[in-house]
């Protein structure tokens, strides 16, 4: 609904404008000015909403004297049991959706808002400044000065929108930031060792390459059957960690460690920064081919759009990956392989076996249907 208002706004303008003399002109003008106002009533709603959703977790945990474990009784056995039973669930679960209500589920929107809001302003901009440079030269500067200066509060409001910022209608200089709600204190990233990374990324990676590349689909299946095998030989293996070969080489490869330790939060911040700049810059570049004149050539505008679309496949891919999903890595630690199977509980430890067990199984049986069907 959000991204609709956008839309509607600016397409209720080019219907009022189209019969005008200066139509190029008047959308320039008004587009920016109408999407300001609307990215400024999205980051207040966003901000209402946020504040709600904050009100009423903190009323439900005050309302039980911040004790949801014995207000809420423990079931047991249940799919998604993820800690053991002397930790309390339920207030774990509050405190992870105080963190969320703030600026989890609104930082989408709003990047996707932002990213709207971008392409629907610079296109009647772009496509006045083609028509004057190319038939009416530096006769309409002044006109160009008057869009600039309605450019300037929508740069200011879109931008506020983009982080989570509102501003007051009696005091524009004052932005007040929203996202900062419950922050509870994150705990150090754990990292597994490099003998524990290779048996578990090496496979993976080799998987994902043989579903990317033209294999057959029987070979692909095979590949996926050896990975589920090899892991779950792996996991049935798990008391090896323990013995003194592979703590030898859990020693050897230490100052590995430390390079990957030093390595992920810059990684991190690259990744992010990769992940703005490719998608603003699809948005500027869709918005340049939108308004290409006809009379230039074709082919460029092709081009924009497909450079277009290709940054916005990176932007989305590490956004959805790293940058909703994961806060920036705190502390980074580096955990053995004898380490990290001390602190499974055996909920978590059934779950893991089921599932290899269950990946090995359908694997297997997929591949005894294709080999009758052939």
């Amino acid at each position: 609904m959000l991204i609709a208002l956008l839309v509607g706004a600016v397409a209720v303008t080019f219907s009022l404008s189209a019969h005008e003399p200066n139509a190029r002109t008047v959308d320039a003008v008004a587009v920016p000015l109408e999407l300001a106002v609307a990215c400024w009533l999205l980051s207040a709603r966003l901000e209402r909403r946020a504040q709600a959703e904050e009100y009423a977790l903190v009323e439900l945990l005050l309302g039980f004297g911040g004790d949801l474990v014995h207000a809420f009784p423990r079931r047991a056995h249940t799919a998604r049991e993820r800690v053991d039973a002397g930790t309390p669930l339920l207030q774990l679960t509050a405190q992870d959706l105080l963190r969320m209500a703030r600026e989890t589920p609104c930082r989408a929107t709003r990047v996707a808002a932002a990213w709207v809001a971008l392409v629907l302003a610079v296109t009647p901009v772009a496509r006045w400044m083609w028509h004057p440079m190319l038939y009416e030269g530096a006769a309409s500067i002044a006109a160009g000065a008057l869009i600039a200066a309605c450019l300037l509060p929508f740069a200011v409001v879109w931008g506020d929108l983009r982080r989570g910022r509102v501003r007051s209608l009696r005091d524009p200089r004052r932005a007040r930031p929203w996202g900062e709600g419950y922050h509870p204190a994150r705990p150090p990233l754990v990292l597994p060792s490099v003998p524990v990374m290779l048996i578990l990324f090496l496979p993976a990676g080799l998987l994902g390459a043989s579903w990317s590349t033209g294999a057959s689909l029987a070979g692909r299946i095979n590949v996926t059957e050896a990975v589920f095998g090899f892991w779950l030989l792996a996991w049935n293996g798990r008391a090896l960690v323990s013995s003194a070969v592979f703590r030898r080489m859990e020693r050897r490869t230490a100052p590995a460690d430390g390079l990957i330790r030093r390595c992920v939060t810059p990684a991190w911040d690259l990744a992010t920064r990769a992940c703005r700049w490719s998608g603003w810059s699809s948005a500027a570049l869709f918005a340049l081919a939108l308004s290409w004149p006809r009379t230039l050539h074709a082919g460029i505008q092709g081009t924009l759009t497909d450079v277009s679309a290709w940054l916005l496949a990176v932007s989305l891919a590490l956004g959805l990956l790293i940058v909703l999903h994961w806060q920036r890595p705190v502390a980074p630690r580096t955990r053995s392989g004898e380490e990290l199977l001390a602190e499974l509980s055996e909920a978590q430890v059934r779950r893991i076996s089921v599932g290899l067990n269950v990946g090995l199984a359908a694997t297997m049986l997929l591949i005894a249907v294709l080999g009758g069907l052939a």
